[in-house]
Parts: C-alpha cells; structure tokens; sequence
C-alpha cells in the first residue's frame, strides 16, 4: 500500500510502501492472526525506475513466502532551473535608454519541464517604464511538481535628456566721446566674458 503518482506518473517526495501479509488457515504468530503488518520500507534517491521489497514471511505451519518488490517508482525531488536574461544589457553606469525585454531559459535534467502547466511563467516580459529598481521574475515547474523562481532586479530605464545651455556673454561699457581732441578722453571696453 502507497500513494499514488501525480497526473504525469511522477513523485517528488521518498515514497513509503506499507506491505500486508495474509494467510487462509493457520496464521501468523503471535495469535494466530490471518493477517499482519511488515516492515515499511521508504524508497531513497531519485530516478526513473526505484525498486523497494518487504521481507519474507511464515506462517504458523512454516510455510513461508519471500517477500515481494514493488518497483518502476518515477521519482523526482529535484527543482528544475530557471534563469534569467535581459536584452539590451545595461550601459556601464547601469541605465538602459530603451525598452529592456527579460526572456527565460528551463531545463530539468529528471523529469523534465511541464510545459502544460498553466502556473508556469515563463513568457517573456518587456518593461518598458521610465524608474529606478524595476524587476521581472519567472516560475516553471517540472512534471514531478517541483518549481523554481527567479528574479532579475536593477532594471533602470530613463528616455528623457537634459541639455545645457552656455551663454557667452560680450560685456560692453563706454564713455561717449565729446571732444575728439579731448587729451582725457576714456573708452572702456570689456568683452566677450566667459561663463
């Protein structure tokens, strides 16, 4: 006795197979009982095709049965991998000028990847908003039930410039002239003056 498979014939957790014995006449001991409990056995490690047995048993007249094995066990504990890519990179100081698209990479090396799962997340997603921080994050679960998330952070994305401008100012002051022969006559100019 154990549980069942999930809806694709997998486990991701050690299976635990109770086993029963049953005799017609004399029983086992003590008591005589027609029916008694053995020794559960719980599978371990992961793979396509894990075997458990029970032990032998005999009965009170001495007939004895060797014990049975219940195998081909699928079994999958392993959580499936998912990473994240970001298309275009950053510049160097850590800023994107543009829409920036997150796409996903899965694998699973056991089972392999439900594909049909509908909680999967795994679409590409493209943030396309002006902020500081921004994030996507994926989800993808194998055929045995394991999942896997992830997260890609420091998205930063700014469209907008700022120009500046420079004003070079040319700065003129004079003295107007009333007397060309005017020994003391002044001009003062000054100009251009950068800024």
């Amino acid at each position: 006795n154990f549980p069942g498979a999930n809806s694709n014939g997998w486990y991701n957790y050690d299976v635990t197979v109770d086993f029963n014995a049953q005799d017609n006449l004399s029983g086992f001991s003590p008591g005589g009982s027609l029916n008694t409990n053995l020794s559960s056995v719980t599978t371990s490690g992961e793979g396509i095709n894990i075997n458990v047995s029970s032990s032998g048993i005999s009965d009170l007249a001495g007939n004895f049965t060797l014990g049975i094995n219940v195998g081909s066990l699928k079994i999958d504990k392993t959580p499936p991998i998912i990473l994240a890519n970001r298309n275009p990179l950053a510049n160097p100081e850590g800023w994107n000028t543009s829409p920036v698209t997150v796409s996903y990479d899965t694998s699973d090396a056991l089972s392999g990847i439900d594909f049909a799962n509908p909680l999967n997340d795994t679409g590409n997603d493209i943030i396309s908003t002006e902020g500081i921080n921004q994030s996507a994050s994926g989800l993808v679960y194998d055929l045995a039930g394991n999942f896997a998330s992830t997260t890609l952070s420091d998205i930063n994305i700014y469209y907008s410039a700022t120009l500046l401008g420079f004003i070079q100012q040319d700065l003129r002051f004079k003295i107007p002239k009333k007397d060309l022969t005017d020994p003391y006559q002044i001009t003062y100019t000054q100009g251009p003056v950068d800024q």
